[in-house]
Order: C-alpha cells, then sequence, then structure tokens
C-alpha cells in the first residue's frame, strides 16, 4: 500500500525509527526498521514537514496505542523542507493568531486548524445538500456590481472600465430578481463589507450562505433556517466526532420549533427603548436568558435595509428576523418588498436614487410574488460551532482592515 503525507514527528533509535505521518485524512506511525527497508539509510536527511511517500503494509494491531501503524518497505522524498520552520504546526509550540496566519499554508497541517476546516465543509455540504433536497436551484450571481446591495457607504468601489463599480455587500437584489422567475433559490458567494471595526467577530470579507423563497414570508423561511440549522448540527456531530473532540466541543442539538421572541419583547427583557439597537452583548445576554439558539423578529423599519417588507398591522416595523446561536448573530431574513411604488417610496426614505435601482424595481412589475429570504454567514456559523474566540480562525485567509495577505 502507498500512504502519502508530512514528516510531523521523528524518533531515531537505532535501527528503528518512527516517523508520524500526517495526512488531511489521519495520522499514522510509520516503523522503520532497518532490516526489512530498502533505502533506511536516506532517512538521515529527512526532516520535519517533509512530503513523502511510504509504501508499505498497514499492520491491523502495532504498537502504537494512539495511532494506526505502518511497516515500512520504502520511502521516497517527495520534497525536502529546511531544517528550521517558521511555525511547527505539530501543536508542540504555541503561536500567536497573526504568526499563524502569516504561514497559513503550514497551519494547515495542526490539527486544530484541520478540525475547523473540516466542520466548515460539512456546514458547506449540508446547506448545499438540504436545499437541493428542498428542491433549490443553486445560482451564482454577479460580484461586481454598478449602485449599493443594501444602501450605505460600506462599499469597495473599483474601476470598471469607463465607469465607476462595487464588491456586492450581498448578492440581495439578484437572488430576488431569481427567486421571483425560479421561486426558490440558494448560494454561496463572498460579499465585501468596506466598515472600518477591528474586533473579533467581524471581517470585510466573508462567505455568505443565502436563500430565496417565492410565494413565502418571513415566517416560511424561518421555519427552513431552523430545520437547516439542526440538521447541519446534527450532521456535524454524526460525521466530525473526531475534530468535536480534538476541539473540546459538544453540541446540543434542540428540539424544533426554536424560540422566537419580537424585537418589543427582547427590549423589554434588555431594559432598552423602542429604536435601540441590539447589540452583540444583548445577543449574548438573551441567549443565556432564553435559550441556545432563537430568533428575534419584527425589527423597526429604521434597523432594516430599504428593501424589507413593512408589518400590516403597524408600518413602523418590519417582517424581519436575526437568529441568534450562543450569544451572537448568525442569520438575518426578511419577507422583501415586491411592490414597486412602495419599492421606490423605501429608497426615497433611505437616501437612496431609485434611478440607480432601475432594472431591479422594473423586475417586480411583470408578475412578481411575495418573497422572503436569508443570509447565514459561514465564516461565524463555523466560529459559533467550534466555540473559537476569533473569526479569523475560522476563515482560511482572512481579510480584514490590516490583513491582505497571504
Amino acid at each position: 500500500m502507498i500512504f502519502r503525507g508530512w514528516v510531523e514527528d521523528i524518533k531515531d533509535i537505532g535501527k528503528v525509527k518512527f516517523i508520524i505521518l500526517h495526512t488531511p485524512k489521519e495520522d499514522y506511525q510509520v516503523t522503520c526498521r532497518k532490516d526489512l527497508m530498502e533505502n533506511f539509510e536516506e532517512l538521515e536527511k529527512l526532516t520535519l514537514q517533509s512530503a513523502i511517500e511510504v509504501e508499505g503494509e498497514l499492520l491491523e494491531k502495532g504498537i502504537s496505542k494512539k495511532y494506526k501503524e505502518i511497516l515500512a518497505k520504502r520511502i521516497k522524498i517527495v520534497s525536502l523542507a529546511p531544517n528550521i520552520l517558521p511555525i511547527d504546526p505539530s501543536g508542540k509550540v504555541n503561536y500567536s493568531l497573526d504568526k499563524k496566519l502569516d504561514w497559513r499554508f503550514l497551519d494547515f497541517r495542526n490539527h486544530k486548524t484541520l478540525s475547523i476546516i473540516k466542520i466548515q465543509n460539512t456546514i458547506l455540504r449540508s446547506f448545499r445538500d438540504f436545499f437541493s433536497k428542498e428542491g433549490f436551484i443553486e445560482i451564482q450571481p454577479p460580484i461586481i456590481i454598478s449602485s449599493a446591495s443594501e444602501g450605505g457607504a460600506d462599499l469597495f468601489k473599483i474601476n470598471y472600465f469607463e465607469k465607476e463599480a462595487y464588491l456586492a455587500q450581498s448578492p440581495q437584489l439578484y437572488k430576488q430578481m431569481a427567486a421571483i422567475s425560479l421561486e426558490k433559490v440558494f448560494c454561496v458567494v463572498p460579499i465585501f463589507r468596506a466598515e472600518k471595526h477591528n474586533t473579533l467577530y467581524h471581517l470585510n470579507e466573508v462567505r455568505s450562505l443565502d436563500i430565496e423563497v417565492a410565494f413565502a414570508n418571513h415566517e416560511d423561511v424561518m421555519r427552513y433556517l431552523e430545520r437547516f440549522f439542526v440538521y447541519t448540527l446534527e450532521r456535524i456531530q454524526n460525521e466530525n466526532e473526531k475534530e468535536l473532540k480534538e476541539l473540546n466541543v459538544k453540541l446540543n442539538i434542540p428540539q424544533l420549533p426554536l424560540d422566537r421572541i419580537k424585537y418589543e419583547e427582547a427590549i423589554q427583557i434588555l431594559n432598552l427603548n423602542f429604536g435601540d439597537e441590539i447589540k452583540r452583548e444583548h445577543e449574548k445576554i438573551l441567549c443565556e436568558k432564553i435559550s441556545e439558539a432563537l430568533f428575534i423578529t419584527n425589527f423597526p423599519k429604521e434597523h432594516r435595509p430599504f428593501y424589507t417588507m413593512l408589518n400590516d398591522e403597524n408600518k413602523n416595523i418590519t417582517n424581519s428576523f436575526d437568529f441568534l446561536y450562543r450569544g451572537l448573530e448568525l442569520a438575518s431574513g426578511a419577507q422583501r418588498i415586491h411592490i414597486p411604488e412602495l419599492l421606490e417610496m423605501r429608497l426615497i426614505e433611505n437616501n437612496l436614487n431609485p434611478n440607480n435601482f432601475k432594472e431591479y424595481i422594473e423586475a417586480f412589475k411583470y408578475g412578481a410574488p411575495p418573497h422572503a429570504g436569508w443570509a447565514i454567514g459561514l465564516e461565524r456559523f463555523t466560529m459559533k460551532v467550534c466555540n473559537l474566540e476569533n473569526i479569523r480562525e475560522a476563515t482560511m485567509w482572512p481579510r480584514d482592515r490590516f490583513r491582505l495577505n497571504p
């Protein structure tokens, strides 16, 4: 059998060498005996993190209690690493997060980092699997756009030939235009926010998991979200047992339906006034007092983007919601405005020019049904599932106010 990977450790006891072979699947102990190997002497030049190819026998019962054991017949050095490494991904030495991010390709070989990546991969596969089974169509909205998706000034401006353009804050307008003809759509896209913050919870480029559903309101898509959420936690629990153990994380699978409270109820619990923003410290309090995973609904219109549908009974509030998990907002969603005249009015109220949204408004003049959707941040979801302190740990190559490399 052939095994390929990287040298994590070497122990030399003369005529026998023990190599810990790291692979993305699992680690092995490679036993190298001089009397059984064809090229034992070549192992003298082997260094940590070198890429090797091991030809040998996987033993049914080896001497190691921690690893499966390979009895080596021959080892090929594929790529020799230098003697001095910028970081040691084995986990024996602690490094700052910045140092690990500077040498991210080596840090990917660290067991904790690899566990985070694998759990994030399960979240992505669960998202696509769940909504494909529900009859959704995956769409590919553009990242370069001509005007703000959500209003505001937090956009990255780019030169687009003779025009100005922006990196998309959200696929919002495009997934709406898709849903009013395709009925149920989802997408996985990068989004960009030019906000000059430097917190443990924000990045300037993130991956957004979005859905949009026609002939639906905010309650309908909340039910999709809670079912997807529980489905994903169950898959992580079943498929990532080793990774959860590595991260010392225990998942609680909540019962459906998840708890729901209205904005007005939330501010009463928090001793806030109507119109006050529910901040991160408030989200933590609500999760501690109510439950680990919950919805807050019916936010004031001033707290929601221009395209959010107003409530029929009270035009000062919206058919909207946030989803909190372990003290942090993971998702935000709402029913959208599908009435062109109301959409124009809300654009003007938000100091936006309807002429810049002409194609978007036009789309709702040709049989556009009520529709709703949400977006959940992949990195935040990963962060909270893995109980990480910094969202950068849940991002393969973070982009924030100060980091543009590697």
